[in-house]
């Protein structure tokens, strides 16, 4: 996923036309949001197509904390450069190139919309006291975010592209007694929970009688 979403975003901003990518069916908060993408091939897969007159070069390094993708090709000089970091894309110009042949891109992504609320799941957990609960994941909205591209040839003209990210819920995960599963939930089981008896046993009281002493003086 991180070579996926790095490779995309050098496509993404390089201008290259976007034949197949998915993103994340869940967002994942190191990524930059809409612009990213997964692997899971063959189901799932990476393609771009190279619209260009010439060749394409691409370079990638890796290092324990990062990752590098370098797409080098035909493109009047135009030069840029990106930086990934928690969520975030930092671009930077580094040469606008010669404006009679480069293509420039420009891109925005929506506010998101389309919000579903998560699933509560319920786990078995026998250790915990019937008619009780523990919450161990809160859950995370589901939203979609609309990703448009902007493609600015030399004469003017531009094309713009856009793509819709789905990201789905996240269930609420709550641990509870078997017996306590609500019916329709998986390890739902229908048996009852069990009963504490408390038993009261009443304070027994002693009552001590102490007869009188009489003293007769001489």
């Amino acid at each position: 996923s991180q070579f996926a979403t790095t490779m995309y975003n050098a496509v993404f901003w390089g201008g290259y036309t976007d034949v197949t990518h998915k993103p994340h069916s869940i967002y994942f908060s190191r990524y930059p949001e809409g612009i990213e993408a997964t692997l899971d091939y063959p189901s799932i897969d990476l393609a771009f197509r190279n619209q260009t007159d010439g060749a394409l070069y691409i370079k990638t390094e890796y290092s324990d904390t990062s990752l590098t993708v370098k797409i080098l090709g035909r493109n009047g000089g135009r030069t840029v450069a990106g930086e990934q970091r928690n969520g975030s894309t930092n671009l930077t110009v580094v040469s606008e190139g010669d404006p009679s042949t480069a293509i420039r891109v420009s891109a925005t992504v929506s506010d998101r919309y389309g919000f579903t609320s998560p699933d509560t799941v319920y786990q078995a957990n026998p250790e915990i006291e019937p008619g009780t609960s523990d919450t161990i994941e809160s859950g995370l909205e589901g939203w979609s975010v609309k990703v448009t591209r902007v493609l600015t040839y030399p004469d003017g003209t531009t094309t713009s592209q856009e793509w819709v990210a789905r990201y789905r819920s996240r269930p609420v995960i709550v641990e509870v007694h078997p017996c306590d599963i609500p019916k329709g939930n998986e390890g739902y089981t229908g048996s009852p929970c069990p009963t504490t008896t408390t038993t009261t046993v009443p304070l027994a009281t002693t009552t001590t009688t102490v007869a009188p002493t009489t003293t007769t003086a001489p």
